[in-house]
């Protein structure tokens, strides 16, 4: 499977848990930090020569939607 379609299921996964545990225990200041750093060990890790320009633009746009998630996106 080619890396870009990878990370885009990983980044739909992690946002859907995101807002489930959002909607159970509610949101934290920091909420998906953890997260964020486990996409950039995952596919950046050591070799930050050898990542496509695409994966680094995906992790900062799930970085954003991040650090703006509020009670809004819960809805629906």
């Amino acid at each position: 499977m080619n890396i870009g379609l990878q990370i885009v299921i990983d980044i739909n996964r992690l946002k859907t848990k995101l807002k489930a545990k959002a909607k159970k225990k509610g949101l934290c200041e920091n909420s998906g930090q953890k997260e964020v750093e486990q996409l950039k060990e995952k596919y950046i890790g050591l070799n930050c020569n050898c990542v496509p320009r695409e994966v680094y633009n995906l992790i900062s746009k799930f970085n954003e939607w991040c650090k703006n998630f509020d009670q809004s996106d819960l809805r629906g």
